[in-house]
């Protein structure tokens, strides 16, 4: 199947940067999934607030496109 669109993932990321939580927002249906696997094995750095790792939550895009 040959699909292409954009998939909204928000997701949770720890103090150590490791997505513990994501889940499609909105895009294909049939890409979904693919998205929502691919975020948890994203790594980030982490975020410090006053000089602390801190945990947070943001949506990445994936962009699917056709070759």
């Amino acid at each position: 199947m040959r699909q292409a669109g954009v998939v909204q993932v928000e997701v949770v990321v720890d103090e150590t940067g490791k997505v513990i939580s994501a889940r499609a927002l909105s895009g294909p249906s049939t890409l979904r999934q693919v998205a929502v696997d691919a975020a948890y094995r994203a790594r980030f750095s982490p975020t410090k607030l006053s000089g602390q790792p801190v945990k947070v939550t943001g949506q990445v895009n994936y962009n699917f496109t056709l070759p």
